[in-house]
């Protein structure tokens, strides 16, 4: 497999994020329509909105970027996969939420509302199905309209960016304006309540003040690099719960929910890992993802606390 050059990285982040922006400025313009839902797919409601979203992001692709080819994957529906010729083309993998947020935005345009929805569109490029070999991350958000992105510069290392203005991990790492660490404890369902309340109990054993999330997984970690909060944690992996088919009866933390934004927290100066502390980079594109996002400071502080927690369910899962 060849290796992209930094002007080929640098050429694709800028199309993709023309991607982002287009696609995301033509959701804003539903605000009024009338929604339903339409499937249900691993705990995600699909509905009209995210068919419509999916297309202007599949047009917008073919505007930008009509000579890629490889392997595409939107959030409701399985790879779409091209055959091409390795020796003579890079491979390509697309990883795309086309509204990561579903439901706090479309409820938010059927009800036109004035403020802007809570959500973003995430793009991210990977050279295989494997986030260890993710290139870029886009996404645009809902809410103030901006274009964050990162772009793996060299090794694992990534760049930063803002409406195309890098970002100093120096003006993000430290907590400003409040020296209380927030941290968010994710999980919504209620059958699970209990397993959340104990993790949120133990964290607020050890001084650290605990929130919920805002139900979009990528703006809640948008925010966090914003300094709205100092953490983000999601143990959802572990709750799994499957109906009589195969399919989760709730929904989980996918790879595909966070992989454009998983970089830019990294490159931002915040310490990514999994649950144990393991590299994002060892999960695939079909895998849930117990995630933990903190500034460097609390990071170890939040797996350590959580460490019991997840042992007792590994064990009860296994």
């Amino acid at each position: 497999m060849k290796t992209l050059s930094f002007g080929q990285k640098r050429d694709l982040l800028f199309a993709l994020e023309k991607v982002v922006k287009e696609a995301g400025e033509e959701i804003l313009t539903q605000r009024g329509t009338e929604v339903f839902d339409t499937a249900d797919y691993k705990g995600h409601e699909s509905s009209n909105i995210d068919i419509f979203a999916r297309e202007r992001v599949q047009a917008a692709l073919d505007r930008h970027l009509p000579q890629l080819e490889g392997i595409v994957r939107f959030e409701l529906r399985p790879f779409r996969k091209i055959l091409i010729e390795a020796e003579k083309h890079q491979r390509f993998v697309l990883i795309i939420d086309e509204i990561e947020g579903t439901t706090n935005t479309k409820r938010c345009l059927a009800a036109a509302l004035e403020y802007r929805p809570t959500g973003l569109v995430s793009l991210a490029l990977s050279t295989s199905e494997s986030l260890k070999h993710l290139v870029l991350g886009t996404v645009y958000t809902f809410d103030q309209g901006e274009v964050f992105s990162a772009l793996c510069v060299v090794d694992d290392n990534f760049l930063a960016f803002c409406n195309s203005q890098v970002i100093q991990p120096s003006s993000v790492v430290s907590t400003r304006g409040d020296s209380r660490k927030r941290i968010l404890v994710i999980g919504y369902s209620n059958s699970h309540r209990l397993k959340k309340g104990g993790v949120e109990q133990a964290l607020y054993d050890k001084k650290l003040k605990v929130y919920d999330g805002c139900r979009a997984s990528g703006m809640d970690i948008i925010n966090l690099l914003r300094n709205a909060t100092d953490a983000y944690v999601d143990l959802r992996h572990y709750w799994s719960t499957k109906d009589g088919h195969g399919q989760e009866k709730e929904a989980m933390l996918q790879v595909y929910d966070i992989a454009g934004v998983i970089p830019i927290a990294e490159a931002c100066g915040m310490k990514v890992t999994d649950a144990k502390g393991k590299s994002w980079r060892e999960y695939n594109l079909e895998d849930t993802i117990p995630l933990v996002i903190a500034r460097p400071d609390i990071h170890q502080l939040i797996l350590d606390t959580i460490k019991p927690f997840v042992e007792e369910w590994e064990e009860t899962k296994a």
